[in-house]
């Protein structure tokens, strides 16, 4: 993302080196498990029996908690392997079993966030991170994909940690050690969507424990389950072999207006030449060599029998490798819950996607999107593009036009904005063994999308009824992405004039390129899964449009009549959403903060221990079965959690074989997405 600096100079303070969210912090950790045995847990939606166990990265020194607790889910993956091979084929010797039988060892998934679970720990708080081994044996043919099994098993881990913290039955090491009011979740692929299900679950308890914060990670999404009253991400690997579709996309897209005074902000982080396996090390195979690891980009290739120039490692695409991919992930995991956990403020501009992210992030080239919480201090809504009739009235009231534009029209939902009868926004949906299916078109449906095309000056513009406001706000904001597909999409970056006109006629511009490079041409070439119609946040500050050094007269942010995009800059096609004034103005220097639910002391997590920050300085068991073998190490994990892939990754890797489970894949997450886009 390019920056402009801003002529405007408030006071000279002193510049002091900001800590990186990827940085040690200076608490020393200590790393325990507990288990209850591989049948202790007996979900109600679905038939089957699953492990209570888990691995905790915590503060050795627990007495300055309470600390806020964080609870890993991963996903759909291989549940048992043979020790004693083959090792040459990382699927000949996995199977689909639970418990796992007499030769076999069962597969550490769990472990395979411990990298960045040591990491948020050292800064004071507690990481939890689940086995689901049990629920994926069972989840094959469940129409929620075991979404409500899963949430079900966060329920049980929260539940029996309300007994570490406040009881002695389980010992006393943990007495006081875990605020279960400040809970923090992380859901990856089929983890995403138990996640979701537990914020809806943990909503209808009677005592609901305090969720502050939801990290979904490249995650499936078969039942449309919204996603409000709780800070959610979404992470979205862009070469994503086995949640190919980014379907997850939809948490931010049904949550973002689904609730009414949603207090709470949502962000979307696009990380690019990333995967769907390697943010876990047992599903990478250069950390865990014993069955069921492998790169699930391979999957659409074979399937589809391409090779993609971007996100193929055969045809010498830009990939991340497996430790760059996991160091993107705990730079935007930890500064997502530094920030609403912990409640600092230092890398809130990273979050909203105004400052660059640090090298450990800087080759997955983040794109963000941001929504505001929906109060009146932080988001003006001028035109959401929720239905036909956005495109000739906004949210205000003001009357909106295209004016001399190639293309002006809506897709990804129907004429009345849901998506019964939804329009694609891809010209030539692909169909697969007689069914649709459409990887390149994420948002659809369910997103509207405004289509927006110019080959010479041509202009969309927002009208704002009289007294519209924006002086008490900071950024303009919209999401939009190129359309690969129209015949006007440039190949470089599009570029464009922003204008602000106020009720007096006063005009000024800035243009897109001053502030991000993001609108570019999506990269891929792989049909049908890339490149992708993924929108992207674009925030201009409101500074760029008042320049106190260009006299008078000064626009007006006070009483602001038109905000215009004008396409004089060649020809180009966007699709565009969510216009709106975004973001309180910050108080000056020693002023007081009233920014609202991001704001907070720097650190509310009590005196560091400055011991340092030794990764499992100590480890222990803890519950009714102590864990052992090849759960007490750490490393690599491997990850299965397309739909169903886990099952077919079972038989060798032969041609045919790999195909049929391809294919089985396809059908079975195909079905899911075609009922949840009709339901």
């Amino acid at each position: 993302m390019k920056k402009r600096a801003l002529v405007l100079v408030i006071a000279a303070v002193p510049t002091v080196a900001q800590a990186e969210p990827d940085d040690p912090g200076p608490f020393a950790v200590q790393t325990d498990e507990y288990g209850f045995g591989d049948a202790a847990f007996f979900p109600e939606s679905l038939a089957g029996v699953v492990e209570l166990r888990g691995v905790i990265h915590s503060p050795v020194d627990l007495d300055e908690g309470p600390f806020p607790i964080v609870v890993v889910l991963h996903g759909r993956h291989g549940t048992c392997y043979d020790p004693d091979g083959p090792f040459d084929d990382p699927f000949a010797n996995v199977s689909q079993e639970w418990p796992c039988g007499s030769n076999h060892e069962p597969i550490p998934s769990y472990h395979g966030y411990d990298y960045w679970a040591a990491q948020l720990a050292s800064h004071g708080y507690v990481v939890v991170s689940i086995g689901a081994n049990g629920i994926n044996a069972a989840d094959g043919e469940a129409d929620d994909g075991g979404a409500q099994a899963r949430a079900e098993l966060i329920e049980a881990h929260l539940e029996l940690w309300q007994s570490f913290v406040d009881t002695d039955e389980f010992g006393t090491k943990f007495n006081d050690a875990a605020d279960l009011q400040n809970v923090g979740l992380v859901g990856h692929s089929r983890g995403g969507d138990g996640v979701a299900a537990f914020v809806a679950r943990n909503a209808m308890r009677t005592e609901p424990f305090g969720l502050g914060g939801a990290l979904l990670l490249a995650p499936t999404d078969f039942t449309r389950i919204v996603v409000p009253d709780v800070p959610l991400a979404i992470m979205l690997p862009y070469c994503d072999g086995d949640v190919m579709d980014l379907q997850g996309v939809h948490f931010f897209d049904d949550s973002r207006y689904a609730v009414p005074g949603d207090a709470t902000p949502k962000y979307v982080f696009t990380m690019d030449r990333s995967n769907h396996n390697f943010y876990n090390t047992v599903w990478s195979p250069g950390t865990f060599a014993l069955g069921g690891a492998f790169d699930d980009f391979e999957i659409p290739e074979i399937v589809f029998e391409q090779l993609d120039s971007h996100c193929s490692v055969a045809a010498g695409g830009p990939r991340l490798g497996e430790a760059e991919q996991q160091a993107s992930f705990v730079v935007y995991a930890s500064a997502f819950f530094r920030t609403h956990l912990g409640h600092e403020t230092e890398y809130v501009d990273l979050l909203r996607g105004d400052a660059d992210p640090p090298a450990a992030a800087a080759a997955a080239e983040v794109r963000t999107s941001y929504m505001p919480p929906d109060d009146p201090a932080s988001r003006l809504t001028v035109n959401r593009v929720a239905a036909a009739a956005s495109l000739q009235t906004n949210d205000l009231g003001g009357m909106v036009q295209g004016v001399d534009l190639s293309t002006y029209d809506l897709c990804g939902v129907g004429p009345r904005g849901g998506i019964e009868n939804y329009q694609h926004c891809i010209l030539a949906p692909n169909f697969f063994m007689g069914e649709l299916y459409e990887g390149r078109e994420p948002h659809v449906p369910g997103l509207a999308h405004l289509g927006l095309a110019f080959a010479g000056e041509s202009t969309w513009v927002n009208a704002l009824p009289e007294g519209t406001d924006a002086s008490a706000l900071s950024y303009l904001q919209f999401r939009a992405g190129v359309d690969f597909e129209d015949p006007a999409a440039a190949a470089g970056a599009v570029d464009f004039t922003i204008a602000l006109t106020d009720r007096a006629g006063v005009r000024a511009t800035t243009t897109l390129q001053s502030w991000t490079d993001a609108l570019a041409r999506p990269p891929g070439d792989l049909y049908p899964v890339a490149p992708k119609l993924l929108l992207h946040g674009v925030r201009i500050p409101l500074a760029a449009f008042v320049d106190p050094t260009a006299g008078d007269p000064a626009l007006d942010l006070g009483d602001l009549a038109t905000i215009e995009l004008a396409f004089d800059a060649g020809a180009g096609a966007l699709l565009v959403s969510d216009l709106a004034f975004v973001d309180a103005v910050p108080p000056p220097p020693g002023g007081t903060d009233t920014s609202g639910s991001e704001s907070g002391d720097a650190d509310t997590n009590g005196d560091a221990d400055t011991s340092g920050n030794a990764d499992d300085s100590t480890t222990g068991a803890l519950g009714g079965t102590s864990s052992s073998g090849t759960e007490g190490t750490t490393g690599p994990a491997a990850d299965d959690d397309t739909g169903g892939c886990g099952g077919c990754r079972s038989s060798g890797r032969t041609p045919g074989a790999l195909w049929s489970g391809a294919i089985v894949l396809l059908v079975r997450r195909r079905r899911r997405v075609v009922s949840c886009a009709t339901a």
